[in-house]
């Protein structure tokens, strides 16, 4: 019967100390379950910070869409040694071409100043306008202003004959 008592005493002890291991074990897995969720949700927040702009495909329809009905001559500059911006500059092109308009591709610099967005230069014409009213359609955001007039471009010939000027600066920062 003592034996029996101290056998039972044991194995409440040892039964103690494995709950409390496995408690321990449980908050030990939670915690790391919600570094994971943490770790995720900002690899998610950095792609997206990383992440090029990009036009998505129906979108883009949308755009081609609209535009086709008056086709116009667009200028689309971007900032000279950014990839980012010259990739959303050819893509924009693109889908213009798509919408039969012509289009003329630029690079520029601008010393002494920072170009972010995109932005349309202000005119009163038809063909500006559409662009606006486009792009506003299609959720993408641009300013309407003026920017500082640039020190240095590569183009193509016969830009100065287009209708709207848009320009692609780099991509906003997240801070």
């Amino acid at each position: 019967m003592w034996g029996t008592r101290v056998r039972d005493h044991d194995f409440e002890i040892q039964m103690s100390s494995l709950n409390i291991a496995a408690a321990e074990s449980k908050e030990r897995a939670a915690k790391l379950e919600k570094e994971a969720q943490e770790a995720h949700l900002e690899t998610e927040r950095l792609k997206q910070t990383m992440a090029w702009r990009a036009i998505d495909q129906i979108t883009a329809q949308k755009i081609i869409t609209t535009l086709s009905k008056a086709p116009h001559k667009a200028l689309i500059a971007y900032t000279a040694n950014d990839p980012e911006a010259s990739f959303l500059a050819v893509q924009l092109s693109r889908i213009f071409e798509l919408a039969h308009w012509t289009t003329f591709v630029q690079s520029r610099t601008y010393p002494g100043s920072m170009i972010f967005g995109i932005t349309i230069l202000p005119s009163e014409n038809s063909a500006t306008k559409l662009v606006q009213e486009t792009l506003s359609e299609a959720k993408i955001p641009f300013l309407a202003n003026d920017i500082p007039r640039q020190f240095f471009s590569i183009t193509e010939d016969g830009s100065e004959q287009a209708d709207v000027t848009i320009i692609i600066g780099s991509k906003h920062p997240n801070f």
